[in-house]
């Protein structure tokens, strides 16, 4: 298909809700692009300090600014920002962090390299209220090990995403959920095809105590358990009371070295059943085994994340290269 080269490759989505101080920088990261063939949507959600007359103070025609009377929400500030979108790819940022000036150039690069890839993320730098940065923060997967990841919680910064716009148009996909919008909506795209998370860092990823990550509420954490609840039972039939020791257990978040047998027989047949359906295969005793061999020889006294890591790094990084 022939692409109409009056529309822009890529449009960029900002909501945006009392996003001063850090407002100006982040619209800026994106206007400083080395890449330029976008629209950037900025969507005020009836901010109350100066985001809005801030906005409007930016001149550059690759700005769509669309202004909502009240505080709707990021979903519904996100799909509305979509239904304006006509880029090939959607790319994201919030309106406290900073895109890297090669963030667009990358992406780009690497979406149209790669069709068969529909959701992209990245690693990131994170950054304190100074924009100084803390680390440097590696969370590169490749598309096996995303969709295992995706069982117990989101691997994705939001900040760092792109994805192809023709996916969400043709299925009817959105930001529909009020809340884990995001984590709801990269389960519904990799229906339609396969997931990276690279290495390079793309974004500045700021942590201030306004952020998202330290005000998350309780229906955050709650819509993040449902969506996982519901793609472990795509692969398993669990009780209900069962669902939230087996995501701890995964997560590493369980450190009681008794955690019980049920639980790690629930893990062990959801990993069989995952990498069945994904056509892989392996003697999941055999694995076990060395997994429990491996924990006598280093000696550990707890069960923490080395579980989980040593899942991802024996078998499901080992084999995310292989032919199916």
């Amino acid at each position: 298909m022939v692409r109409n080269v009056s529309l822009p490759m890529v449009s960029v989505i900002m909501p945006v809700y009392n996003g001063m101080p850090y407002l100006p920088k982040a619209v800026a990261s994106i206007l400083k692009q080395t890449f330029s063939d976008f629209e950037f949507i900025i969507i005020d959600d009836g901010s109350t300090d100066n985001s809005a007359s801030y906005l409007r103070s930016v001149h550059d025609p690759r700005i769509k600014l669309i202004n909502l009377p009240t505080n709707a929400g990021v979903t519904k500030a996100l799909q509305r920002g979509l239904l304006h979108s006509k880029g090939k790819y959607i790319a994201r940022l919030d309106a406290d962090d900073l895109a890297l000036p090669d963030r667009l150039a990358f992406q780009v690069q690497y979406m149209e390299s790669h069709p068969d890839i529909v959701l992209m993320g990245s690693s990131y730098q994170l950054i304190d209220e100074e924009d100084n940065v803390i680390k440097y923060v590696n969370i590169a997967k490749k598309d096996l090990e995303i969709r295992w990841k995706l069982l117990f919680k989101n691997p994705f910064i939001h900040s760092t995403v792109i994805f192809r716009h023709s996916v969400l148009t043709k299925n009817n996909l959105g930001y529909r959920q009020a809340h884990g919008e995001d984590y709801r909506l990269w389960v519904d795209i990799l229906e339609y095809g396969k997931a990276e998370i690279s290495d390079k860092p793309l974004v500045k990823y700021r942590v201030h105590p306004n952020s998202w990550t330290t005000t998350k509420n309780d229906q955050q954490v709650k819509a993040a358990y449902e969506i996982a609840s519901k793609e472990i039972r795509k692969y398993i039939s669990i009780e209900s009371g069962k669902i939230q020791p087996l995501i701890s257990f995964a997560r590493g978040i369980i450190i009681d070295e008794n955690i019980s047998s049920e639980v790690k027989r629930l893990y062990k047949n959801l990993l069989k059943s995952f990498l069945l359906k994904n056509h892989r295969h392996i003697n999941m005793e055999i694995l076990f085994n060395q997994l429990l061999e491996a924990k006598k020889r280093m000696g550990f006294k707890v069960i923490f994340t080395w579980w989980p890591d040593m899942i991802a790094n024996l078998l499901i990084k080992r084999l995310n290269d292989r032919p199916q």
